[in-house]
């Protein structure tokens, strides 16, 4: 099928890759084209060729694996497609049968071969002899399987009438007929996407009962009163999809384990039933806060880092999970970590006991001790009595595990060979770098040195909450409206630290004072300790092992932060106890706001979880102390569930297996977690069947593309037909350009950019990079492709500018603008910092396309062929006389005249030829020259891409000031200046593709950027 459409063999970077040009989509002219994937491809194809030769993967399952916009479910389309139109053709006839009844012709409900009703014997016998007659046939010829029940049924009955005959009853019984596939139809092409949980029922797979026709023909077990309609019935003969094959129920993997080895499957009341079908599933990541011990030390991560962590070894690993006997939380071992890609919607479940997020199936806990799914919305459980989470320690090592710190004994020998010039004294360290040598308390002993250490929590909180690195000039900033405040959290700073601190007057868009501690020490001892950027703020793991005054000391600080002790008129009835306690803390961070509310159970505070939803920013949490139920400073004994819903496009999402339990506890409030039955690649991994099931699974990934050229084609086919709107040159290209630069990873090699990364990739080789070297740069690069931006996202904000720009045509800034909007609200990035940096991709975009223009402009400025063509000869002849050691005749005086090497450097310099380089360039254009002379070819300018750019570049500078592109800026434009302006533009529309609203715009911007490169 897949070769029928023929293959087509190039070469890419010294690598044979096959194009087939059954991913080209000539079913729909193109519309579902596969563009880039060319070496994925080749795996499915092999695998698939390998399953027509019976090697081995017949009876496996595909699983098609990648990004969500990866062409995953378009690779899964083509495939039915193509089945459907090539069980057309004279080449892919199919076959299948129907019974002659008394009711009218009865098909067969599987499609099944015809060679099914001749026994094994008489089969055998007639393959031999088709084996015979094709010898040269390149598959093997093999009918595996038996006749379906109803097919078994109606057999036995007619054997009875034709008393054994079975050459009458195929004679008589029995028609033979053609059998085209058709997924509308539903005949040999299935597509199953499992459904929630509650309401997955295995037979959608195989079948059920028909209860109506039971009365008719008096048992259930009768075939004719069973519906074989589930999907692997009806793709028999061809291709089930199973969309999101990961989620599926244990019951249905029992279907496939045995569909996939055994190629039988079993309906409800009958014997297991053969299939012929290739089974096909695609799969395509956690913010959410958990505490977790190992080998006994307390740390806060998020799920996602746990499971990279300790994904693979989870041994000595614990969480907090709670048991329903005791009704108390405990220390619990985990015996796996595990994830899977969800698409759909996922819920966060919202109440005054906490937040946190789970798909639609993750059941929580209730108040009961009974689960529950978000939905039903119950009030769910959150804990406030936690066990002791460590020993209170005798000494406490703060720079433990920091990069770059050094403590005495590490810094002796940077001392002794001079490295370094300053030691560390006892219990002090410094970073191990020339300049850096602000010392800060590292040692603690407790309780002899606890001033010291509430001093460095005060820095660390305040940086946490208030605080950001000084970017331009080292060290922290801390930001307060109160002077006071500083001074003493600068005190602090100077208690555990040599270095000073010094306050001053922040700028003039707000009120606050700024204090600067410009020692890079601190800066990375607190990113270490409490991270970066607001959202991801954290309070330092060490504090979740001291005693009861550090944490009072820390939520004092807190509460001097982001925090208030105001009371309301309703709150200021509460106790006096109540009044004294009262607190609440509000931040971004989710990490931060599950640590406060552990931070009030571990002083044995109850408190109230509270969500704030904010549209196109992240969410703000606040962390309320309460006083018990239903009293003026308590909680309200009613509760509120809010849910909120955001689209999952292949985002991963995470479980966790403890000994003995069947939860753990996690998010914002300590929230219980259900995990049984979750998630969908726990059952994959761990119970028995699964195992046997990905051991039945082929899985290929299909990862983005990472060529600009090929990228760029799915925009094209996609907007090629609008109407109305001119879509500027470079517009799809830069937006292509930016989606391939998300996926691509920082490159290692010294001195290459990403862009230039991107070029290499998109067959543009630059000075010095060999085909060679350009594979071995892609083979560094292990996980390219597998994360970024979609076709999908840049599809989607392409429809956008169109539809809602009133231009006449669109350009590349109002794309690459939209994009950038749409980031605030792209569902798929979950941390500041992948956003950051998908927005410094955009400007370098954005300086691409820049340079782009300038050299479009120039070549329409300098695009005078006769110009050129004078230039050009003039150059050849004076490169000519210096290469010979000749010289050039004067064409004024006809005197002998040496090279005119001025005007050979002011075309060369234009395309950065050193001077200790001019000689081999001159050589290398004349070889070219006396090489096309053999071959009987004349030599233009044309033949050296170099040679021409340089040209039009020396012709641009001679030229421009006679154009004076900077009148369009200015816009006084005398008729002599336009007339030449014109001519320009339309150079502009002829060769580049311009309509006359963005050529003129090109040319403002053009110059624009011609008079800014000029102050």
């Amino acid at each position: 099928m897949i070769l029928s459409h023929g293959v087509e063999e190039y070469t890419l970077f010294r690598e044979k890759l096959l194009h087939y040009r059954f991913f080209d989509d000539p079913f729909e002219g193109g519309k579902d084209a596969v563009y880039g994937l060319d070496k994925p491809l080749m795996r499915l194809v092999a695998t698939l060729k390998a399953a027509a030769h019976r090697l081995g993967p017949e009876r496996r399952i595909l699983l098609l694996h990648g990004p969500v916009g990866s062409a995953k479910s378009t690779i899964a389309r083509l495939l039915k497609k193509g089945l459907e139109a090539y069980s057309r053709t004279e080449e892919g006839k199919l076959f299948t049968f129907y019974w002659k009844t008394e009711e009218g012709p009865l098909p067969c409900p599987m499609h099944e071969e015809p060679l099914h009703l001749l026994p094994q014997d008489l089969r055998e016998a007639f393959l031999e002899e088709l084996r015979a007659l094709h010898p040269d046939y390149p598959y093997p010829l093999e009918v595996e399987g038996e006749l379906c029940p109803v097919c078994r049924f109606q057999m036995r009955e007619a054997l009875k009438r034709y008393e054994g005959d079975l050459a009458a009853v195929l004679e008589n019984e029995v028609v033979v007929k053609r059998l085209v596939l058709s997924e509308k139809d539903r005949v040999g092409i299935g597509t199953f996407q499992p459904k929630d949980e509650k309401n997955q029922d295995a037979t959608e797979l195989t079948g059920d009962i028909n209860y109506r026709k039971v009365a008719l023909y008096g048992s259930d077990s009768d075939p004719r009163a069973f519906n074989f309609d589930g999907e692997l019935n009806i793709a028999n003969r061809g291709l089930v999809e199973f969309i999101e094959i990961l989620k599926l129920d244990v019951a249905f993997l029992y279907d496939l384990l045995t569909a996939s080895q055994e190629h039988k499957i079993k309906s409800k009341k009958f014997a297991q039933t053969d299939i012929d079908e290739i089974i096909l599933g695609h799969s395509v990541a956690g913010w959410t806060p958990i505490l977790y011990r190992h080998q006994g030390k307390p740390g806060w991560t998020t799920l996602e880092g746990l499971y990279e962590r300790f994904g693979e070894r989870p041994k000595g690993l614990e969480v907090l999970a709670y048991d329903p006997e005791r009704k108390e939380a405990r220390w619990t071992g985990v015996l796996g970590l595990y994830r899977h890609p969800f698409f759909g919607e996922l819920l966060t479940s919202a109440q005054k006991w906490g937040v946190v997020e789970t798909t639609p199936n993750h059941s929580l806990y209730d108040r009961e001790g009974r689960v529950f799914y978000p939905e039903e919305g119950r009030e769910m459980l959150g804990l406030r009595k936690l066990p002791p989470l460590a020993s209170p320690p005798q000494t406490v090592n703060v720079v433990e595990g920091v990069p770059g710190f050094a403590m005495e004994e590490e810094l002796a020998p940077a001392i002794t060979a001079r490295r370094l010039t300053r030691p560390a004294p006892p219990g002090f360290a410094r970073l191990a770098l020339p300049r850096h040598a602000t010392l800060l308390k590292a040692l603690y002993r407790l309780p002899q040195e606890e001033e010291d250490l509430k001093a460095l929590l005060t820095v660390l909180i305040w940086y946490a909450t208030e605080g950001h690195g000084n970017a331009r000039n080292g060290g922290i900033v801390i930001s307060s409206a109160n002077r006071e405040e500083l001074e003493r959290v600068k005190a602090a700073y100077e208690r555990i630290s040599d270095g000073k601190g010094y306050i001053h007057v922040g700028s003039k868009r707000d009120s606050a004072w700024r204090l600067y501690l410009g020692a890079e020490a601190i800066r990375v001892l607190a990113e270490h300790h409490c991270g970066k950027g607001a959202a991801q703020k954290r309070l330092p793991d060490f504090l979740f092992t001291l005693p009861r005054p550090y944490l009072e000391h820390a939520w004092e600080e807190l509460l001097k932060t982001d925090g208030s002790r105001r009371l309301s008129r309703e709150q200021a009835k509460g106790s006096e106890a109540y009044r004294r306690l009262y607190g609440e803390f509000k931040t971004i961070s989710p990490m931060l706001a599950a640590q406060v509310g552990v931070l009030l159970s571990l002083l044995g505070h109850d408190y109230s979880v509270y969500l704030y939803p904010r549209p196109g920013k992240a969410p703000a949490y606040r962390i309320r102390y309460v006083s018990g139920e239903g009293k003026p400073g308590g909680r309200h004994k009613r509760y509120t569930h809010r849910l909120f819903r955001r689209p999952a496009q292949g985002e991963w999402v995470y479980d966790i297996a403890c000994e003995g339990l069947h939860n753990f506890v996690c998010g914002v409030g300590s929230v219980v977690c259900h995990n049984t039955n979750e998630p969908e690649y726990r059952k994959l991994q761990a119970n028995e069947y699964m195992e046997a099931l990905r051991d039945r699974t082929i899985k290929i990934d299909i990862p983005y593309i990472l060529r600009v050229s090929d990228e760029v084609k799915i925009y094209r086919r996609d907007f090629a037909k609008v109407r109305g709107k001119h879509i500027a040159p470079h517009t799809l290209e830069m937006a292509a350009t930016w989606a391939v630069l998300t996926r691509l990873e920082p490159p290692r090699r010294a001195g290459l950019t990403l862009m230039q990364k991107l070029k290499l990739y998109d067959g543009r080789l630059l000075p010095g990079w060999t085909e060679e070297a350009v594979r071995e740069l892609m083979a560094e690069a292990k996980r390219e492709g597998l994360e970024g931006i979609s076709p999908r996202y840049i599809q989607d904000k392409i429809s956008n500018v169109l539809v809602t720009s009133e231009e006449p045509c669109i350009n590349p800034f109002m794309v690459m603008n939209e994009l950038e909007e749409g980031l605030k609200h792209h569902s798929l990035i979950n941390d500041e910092k992948t956003r950051e940096r998908y927005k410094a991709l955009l400007q370098e975009v954005k300086a691409e396309y820049a340079e782009i223009v300038k050299n479009e402009v120039q070549r329409a400025i300098a695009a005078d062929e006769e110009a050129l063509n004078r230039l050009f000869h003039n150059y050849i002849d004076h490169v000519k006389a210096y290469v010979l050691g000749e010289k050039v005749k004067n064409p004024y005086t006809g005197a002998p005249e040496p090279p005119n090497e001025r005007l050979m450097r002011s075309i060369e310099e234009r395309i950065d030829i050193p001077e200790s380089r001019k000689d081999d360039f001159r050589r290398e254009i004349m070889n070219y020259i006396g090489a096309l002379a053999l071959e009987g070819r004349p030599f233009t300018y044309k033949d050296n891409d170099r040679l021409r750019r340089a040209l039009e570049l020396k012709l641009f500078e001679d030229q421009k000031d006679t154009i004076r592109l900077s009148a369009l800026v200015s816009g006084v434009v005398d008729p002599e200046t336009q007339a030449k302006i014109d001519v320009v533009k339309a150079r502009l529309i002829r060769d580049y593709g311009y309509c006359e609203h963005c050529a003129s715009g090109v040319l403002e911007f053009a110059a624009s950027l011609f008079a800014r490169s000029e102050r």
